[in-house]
């Protein structure tokens, strides 16, 4: 953590097994304490895979992100695997540390195709997500048919 303002360069190498550089990089920083957003943050919220090695080993170790959205696609959305992916979207999010919402891929016309990417910002302790179901428990989607 860089604590002083200032200009920064990052430089880094990768060795080979044989000690020979294989790749670099350079990057420059600047840190100004004026700035009103004091880090930035990187993201997906489209992603598909929703189990916790892919969004504790991938996502966070391996692409760096500190939020990723969780698109459920609705016409293989169950009651059961949209508990299981809640489950385990609560269980991986870290308030203040890492964040996973919750979300859904959704299109009014399926053969006309033009997703719609719906991101649930709310906290899933405090606030229970009642989408992709109805009040009777049907899931609701479109009919995917041509009007």
């Amino acid at each position: 953590m860089l604590s002083e303002e200032g200009d920064y360069v990052l430089s880094g190498s990768i060795l080979g097994e044989s000690g020979v550089i294989v790749g670099s990089a350079t990057d420059y920083l600047a840190i100004d304490a004026s700035i009103l957003v004091p880090r930035v943050f990187f993201a997906d919220l489209h992603a598909r895979a929703p189990t916790r090695p892919f969004i504790t080993l991938y996502v966070q170790k391996i692409a760096g992100l500190d939020v990723v959205g969780y698109k459920g696609n609705y016409l293989n959305i169950t009651q059961e695997r949209w508990s299981q992916t809640l489950d385990i979207i609560k269980s991986t999010s870290s308030e203040g540390e890492f964040g996973v919402f919750t979300g859904t891929e959704w299109r009014e016309n399926s053969a006309a195709g033009g997703d719609h990417n719906v991101v649930f910002l709310d906290d899933l302790h405090t606030s229970p997500l009642k989408f992709p179901f109805d009040r009777h428990g049907n899931v609701i989607r479109s009919s995917g048919a041509v009007e």
